[in-house]
């Protein structure tokens, strides 16, 4: 039978993004972590992601080298997903992030960290970030930036 929309019943349901997981991870030289991985991610969460993403773009596109500013943005997307879905604090700046990424895949915990991430929330983010950037020529007219020389491709996101 279905539940009455209530203060109640709603509240039991938003109780349900509390709910988190600890998983244990082991670096390349056997240094052992504890993190905490959300189980369900808020769609707030990953709008802010998406913003958080635009943000660094725009901070790294002040840099002139294209082939690092390439790599950097490899390294955005798995680092906002620790941002927003574990208790590993990432720093704001877009360079901070980058280095921290590149730490934690040189110590060989990136991938373990998203093969641990929910694969059924990894893939609405995904799709949300699809989203966004189909949609981000008609956003970029209507705010009057819409003369960009090179779409945001989908390897970017």
């Amino acid at each position: 039978m279905a539940k009455k929309i209530n203060a109640s019943n709603i509240n039991k349901g938003i109780s349900k993004f509390n709910e988190k997981t600890v998983e244990h991870i082991i670096d390349r030289f056997g240094e052992e972590y504890n993190v905490e991985i959300t189980k369900y991610f808020k769609k707030t969460d990953i709008v802010e992601l998406l913003k958080d993403f635009s943000t660094v773009k725009i901070q790294l596109t002040d840099k002139v080298d294209d082939q690092s500013l390439l790599t950097d943005f490899t390294y955005i997307y798995p680092i906002l997903l620790i941002k927003y879905f574990t208790n590993i604090i990432v720093p704001e700046k877009a360079e901070d992030m980058v280095q921290l990424s590149t730490q934690l895949i040189n110590l060989e915990i990136m991938d373990k960290l998203m093969n641990v991430l929910p694969k059924d929330e990894v893939s609405r983010v995904s799709d949300y970030m699809k989203q966004a950037v189909e949609n981000l020529p008609k956003t970029l007219d209507i705010l009057g930036m819409g003369d960009r020389e090179q779409p945001i491709s989908e390897e970017e996101v």
